[in-house]
């Protein structure tokens, strides 16, 4: 398996201060995806099928400032049917006057989104997930002690390769 962000255990290295296996890398790489929401990188092309409820403005699953929108379908029917008036309001929001569809599922938009590279600073990130899939007791190490044998785990958070910063980069999330 090799990861979309291209991470490998060489850009990881500095980064980390150990070196973890391609697959460790790949399986942190889709945990961190998946926790952001949204791909971030490599910029392309995908479909994302959204909820409509009849407001005007449809927030689009992206944090890309530069996402552009390619199509708009309703697909609440027997076949999909285009939708027009919309116009992109500042970060990916749609906004179309006659408002949107309702419905679970009813709206289809095709995006081109995504960074062209890894923004670098959320290799810490990959690190991090890396040391909590390798750790056996879901913490970092810390500390170590030998006479009288004794370790430290933080399990705050926190990793060897400094604090997470994910804000910038995630998908703020429903609540109920």
């Amino acid at each position: 398996m090799t990861n979309a962000w291209e991470v490998t255990p060489a850009s990881l290295a500095p980064i980390a201060g150990v070196t973890y296996a391609q697959e460790v890398i790949d399986v942190a790489v889709l945990a961190v995806k998946n926790y952001l929401g949204w791909p971030v990188a490599p910029r392309g092309l995908r479909t994302v099928i959204l909820d409509g409820n009849h407001t005007q403005k449809l927030v689009l699953p992206s944090l890309d400032p530069d996402a552009e929108v390619l199509g708009v379908r309703d697909v609440t029917g027997d076949s999909p049917v285009a939708l027009n008036g919309w116009r992109k309001l500042g970060r990916p929001i749609l906004f179309r006057a006659e408002g949107w569809p309702c419905g679970e599922g009813a709206i289809e938009v095709d995006l081109e989104d995504g960074y062209a590279t890894l923004p670098v600073d959320l290799l810490p990130m990959v690190a991090n997930a890396c040391a909590n899939q390798t750790s056996t007791t879901g913490g970092v190490l810390k500390t170590v002690s030998i006479d009288d044998y004794s370790e430290g785990y933080d399990t705050t958070g926190a990793s060897a390769a400094g604090p997470t910063k994910l804000h910038p980069y995630r998908l703020p999330r429903k609540t109920a």
